[in-house]
């Protein structure tokens, strides 16, 4: 059954004796050579199922990589709620949740690994808080990336659920096990204030 359907993967749940399962394709591109195209969506593949495996290894709550096939990847299917939806419905789990995913993420940055799509959508809470789609991700023990990151998931957060105060400072609660936590949000308030230039100045 076609999940979701988009310009750099098309996602269908499958089941397997009773197991939900994910498969991720990557999509031909007309306007590639055919060859580089082909090489390009492999090798994209591959690197979404070495980043997943990294930050597995680290204890991050991501799902588990069932299968890699030329430009298809199976992954286990993850029960839950995209993160935004979960607050909304469950008063009073907050600090709770945003805490647990604050240790995923430094979890996540401390394994080398940097996601580049760290939005509510990716964010699922079921029995843990899980971070999934790793397709636009990086190996990377960047400041920048990192802080870059945490700045992708704090606009979300802001656009999604702008009702919801202090659950910024329980992810933060959770994300200081990093061990230079406070490098990272130094950067974050650069970025937010070249932010703030770039619209004031436009």
């Amino acid at each position: 059954m076609l999940l979701s359907s988009g310009a750099e993967a098309v996602i269908y749940i499958e089941e397997l004796m009773g197991r939900k399962l994910i498969r991720k394709i990557r999509p031909r591109k007309g306007y590639r050579v055919s060859e580089l195209d082909e090489k390009l969506r492999r090798s994209r593949t591959r690197k979404e199922a070495r980043l997943i495996h990294t930050a597995r290894m680290g204890g991050v709550n991501a799902p588990a990589v069932i299968d890699v096939h030329e430009d298809q990847l199976v992954m286990e299917f993850v029960e839950g709620k995209r993160l935004d939806v979960f607050l909304k419905e469950n008063e009073g789990e907050e600090k709770r949740v945003m805490k647990e995913l604050g240790e995923q993420v430094a979890k996540m940055h401390i394994s080398g690994v940097v996601h580049n799509d760290l939005t509510v959508v990716n964010i699922i809470v079921g029995k843990k808080v899980y971070i999934i789609d790793f397709g636009l991700g990086e190996f990377s023990r960047s400041l920048e990336d990192r802080a870059v990151d945490i700045f992708v998931l704090l606009k979300s957060l802001r656009a999604s659920v702008p009702e919801k105060e202090g659950i910024v400072k329980d992810f933060f609660s959770g994300y200081s096990i990093l061990p230079d936590y406070e490098n990272v949000l130094g950067r974050v308030k650069e970025i937010e204030k070249r932010g703030r230039y770039r619209v004031e100045s436009g």
